[in-house]
């Protein structure tokens, strides 16, 4: 190897230093940034506040989203007005849960209110939210973010509804396409949840009669198996 030969590979050897040490400064940064984009660093993403009912197991703890944003601040309001707003009934229910999928918080909640209908009042609300960028995802976004069809997803639901309408004695004088506006399905009013390995869709749906003593939740939809 001459001279010159030598002076090009001490060069090349250089710049590979450089863009090593520059990757590495751009790593700790992100990283950092990541941690200061909570609203409290070092804490979980899902802070669970005692209140003065959390001793009610009906009601729980109220949980809130650890993270920055106007976007964020907006949610954890709605949280707080939909778990107050249950509070002082006896028979209504608020549960929650949450999970990390990758880089997507899923945050999961179930209000059950006890009304003059029937079979009381489920609500479902759901949101997924990028912790890197602590944006909220839409449905279509999640679904796009898990690199799935919305084709499929929807297909999947309508199987099960099917399912619903072959089995309830209201086939005999309804269509299908009645019978779901008769158990009040929209696709918009899916909540989407990241749970466990798998994306599940809630829908709070008007029970009938036959429907009471179909197996499972009627509610829950098992879409897609992600790993």
């Amino acid at each position: 190897m001459n001279d010159e030969e030598k002076k090009s590979l001490k060069v090349l050897i250089v710049i590979l230093v450089i863009c090593l040490l520059i990757t590495l400064i751009l790593f700790f940064i992100n990283n950092k940034n990541k941690k200061v984009d909570k609203a409290l660093a070092g804490n979980e993403y899902i802070l669970e506040r005692e209140t003065e009912y959390s001793k009610d197991e009906s009601k729980g703890k109220l949980p809130l989203i650890n993270l920055k944003g106007k976007e964020i601040e907006e949610i954890n309001e709605e949280i707080i007005n939909n778990y107050f707003d249950i509070v002082n009934s006896e028979y209504d229910t608020y549960q929650y849960e949450y999970y990390i999928y990758e880089d997507i918080l899923s945050l999961f909640i179930t209000i059950t209110k006890f009304d003059d209908s029937e079979y009381g009042n489920i609500n479902y609300y759901s949101y997924n939210i990028n912790i890197n960028s602590n944006e909220l995802l839409t449905n279509d976004e999640l679904i796009k973010y898990l690199k799935l069809d919305k084709n499929d997803i929807t297909e999947t639901i309508d199987t099960r509804l099917k399912d619903y309408y072959l089995k309830d004695s209201l086939n005999k004088d309804i269509s299908l396409e009645q019978y779901k506006e008769r158990i009040s399905y929209k696709y918009e009013n899916v909540s989407f949840v990241l749970k466990e390995n798998n994306l599940y869709g809630y829908v709070s749906l008007t029970t009938t009669q036959d429907l009471t003593s179909y197996p499972g939740n009627i509610n829950e939809f098992n879409l897609y198996k992600i790993k």
